[in-house]
């Protein structure tokens, strides 16, 4: 086994994790730097995400509970745990090493204020590329017919109890992201008896309804539009999550000042501004993310009414 880097430190406080994270805390761990310990101590699993930074003096941060278990969230309320760093990669004894905090971003601005207690980047373009928003879109409803059905298809394909009610997504402004919700969506939208439905998806919509649908095939047919109909009721969804979360934002020109880092004015060197500062920057990146999301789906609405 390869040496690593390993602190353990008590917990004096958890937080609530992100609404997409099956486990219910996680560590409110603040270090920047550590140093490699003895080479007797072990490496432990890969925590994961490590390769995110692509350096081999990363160090993660985990929790060992009861038992020696290591894992990035961990339910301590109750229990003795402790904060862990294990290092990506062998390091000699007194090696600097550094932690990754996600920087790279895999995690969103929000969730780095929220778990570490800043906000990665110096510019408004750096936070506004960095930024996310959490969002849950309700699934398939509980009068729906093939609500059996639609539960069975979920559980074949691996998802996990409950996933039918409905999706957490940290909302992101990229591409893919802004479309993630929507084979989900789709699932609940699906009726066979749309007429607007591809012959395809129409067959498949059939056979779900009969109990002989191949999961990995409509699965796989729900990756894309399947009917202007479908498409419509996701955009109204997708676009009414959306435009509801940014009414409740500042405006962009009213944010990008307020991030600004301290200027030397009057009360800038307070811990209550540099809060607000942070604040401004995941709200930045929350307004793109949301902004990108609309804009993908008020053009799907468009070609679906056309």
């Amino acid at each position: 086994m390869r040496s690593c880097c390993r602190a353990r430190f008590r917990l004096g406080r958890s937080c609530t994790s992100s609404p997409s994270s099956t486990s219910p805390t996680t560590p409110r761990a603040l270090l920047p730097t550590c140093c490699a310990g003895p080479a007797s101590h072990t490496l432990r699993p890969d925590l994961g995400r490590l390769s995110a930074t692509g350096s081999p003096h990363a160090c993660s941060i985990g929790v060992s509970g009861e038992g020696g278990a290591v894992s990035e969230a961990w339910q301590v309320e109750g229990k003795e745990a402790a904060a862990v760093l294990t290092a990506g990669a062998a390091a000699a004894a007194g090696e600097q090493v550094f932690i990754d905090y996600g920087e790279a971003g895999w995690r969103s601005s929000w969730e780095m204020l929220y778990t570490y207690g800043f906000v990665p980047g110096s510019s408004v373009e750096e936070w506004i590329a960095a930024g996310g928003r959490p969002l849950f879109f309700d699934g398939v409803s509980p009068s729906d017919e093939l609500l059996p059905q639609k539960r069975a298809l979920l559980a074949a394909l691996g998802a996990s109890e409950g996933a039918a009610d409905g999706q957490w997504l940290d909302l992101k402004p990229t591409a893919d992201q802004c479309v993630a919700m929507a084979p989900l969506l789709r699932l609940a939208n699906l009726s066979p008896g749309d007429a607007s439905l591809e012959e395809g998806v129409r067959r498949l919509a059939e056979a779900l309804a009969e109990w002989r649908a191949d999961p990995t095939a409509l699965w796989s047919a729900l990756q894309r539009p399947v009917g202007a109909a479908v498409e419509a009721k996701v955009a109204e969804q997708v676009l009414s999550v959306c435009e509801e979360a940014l009414a409740a934002l500042p405006p962009a020109d009213e944010l990008a000042p307020r991030a600004k880092p301290d200027q030397g004015l009057p009360g800038d060197g307070t811990a209550e501004a540099e809060r607000a500062r942070c604040a401004a920057r995941v709200m930045l990146g929350e307004r793109s993310a949301l902004e990108a999301c609309v804009s993908v789906w008020e053009k799907v609405r468009a070609a679906a009414a056309a």
